[in-house]
C-alpha cells in the first residue's frame, strides 16, 4: 500500500515543480528513487537490486526515442522512472499508456477548440516525414502555426497514476 501512496506525493511535487519552475527538479527525482529503494528494502525479505534497477531504467530506455524526437521532456521520463522504481515496470507501463492517451485527448480537444488542429497535424506529419528521411537536421519547431501548444505532461502523468491506482485496487490491473 505504501508503494502506491508515497509516489502520489512525489508526483504532486513534480507537477508543482513543473508548472511553477517549468522543469522537474532533479533533486526531487533522486529523493523519489532513494525513497522507493528504502521502501522496497523495508517491504521485502529478499530484495533484488537487479529488479529495482530494471524497474527504474526501463522507462528511460523505452522512452528515449520520444525524447530524441523532442516529443517528451527529460523530466517526464524521469518521472516515469520514479513511478517504475516504486511500483514496478508492469504498473509503470499502464501509467505510461494512460498518460499518453489522456495527453493526446487533451491536446486534440484543445487544438480543435482553438481551430488549430489541421495546421498542427500537417506540420507534425511534415516534420516526422523529414526526420525519418534524414532531411530534418533542426530541432523540432513546436510553433508550427506561430503559437505553441505546450502540455505540461506531469499533469497527465499524475492523473493517470491515480486512475491506475484505482484500477489496481479494484483488481482490474
Amino acid at each position: 500500500m505504501v508503494r502506491f501512496v508515497v509516489p502520489f506525493f512525489f508526483l504532486s511535487a513534480a507537477v508543482a515543480s513543473d508548472i511553477g519552475g517549468k522543469r522537474v527538479s532533479n533533486e526531487l527525482i533522486v529523493l523519489g528513487w532513494f525513497t522507493s529503494l528504502l521502501i522496497r528494502l523495508a517491504e521485502c525479505d529478499s530484495f533484488h537490486l537487479g529488479r529495482y534497477l530494471l524497474d527504474t531504467t526501463v522507462p528511460i530506455v523505452v522512452l528515449f526515442l520520444l525524447f530524441s524526437l523532442h516529443a517528451l521532456g527529460a523530466g517526464d521520463i524521469k518521472i516515469f522512472s520514479m513511478v517504475g522504481s516504486f511500483t514496478g515496470i508492469s504498473f509503470c507501463f499502464y501509467v505510461i499508456w494512460f498518460s499518453f492517451l489522456l495527453a493526446a485527448v487533451y491536446a486534440v480537444l484543445r487544438l480543435a477548440f482553438e481551430g488549430r488542429l489541421l495546421s498542427r497535424i500537417t506540420g507534425n506529419a511534415r516534420y516526422l516525414f523529414n526526420a525519418l528521411k534524414g532531411r530534418e537536421k533542426n530541432l523540432y519547431e513546436w510553433k508550427v502555426d506561430g503559437r505553441g501548444t505546450w502540455v505540461r505532461f506531469s499533469v497527465p502523468i499524475l492523473i493517470s497514476y491515480l486512475c491506475c491506482v484505482a484500477l489496481h485496487f479494484a483488481a482490474f490491473i
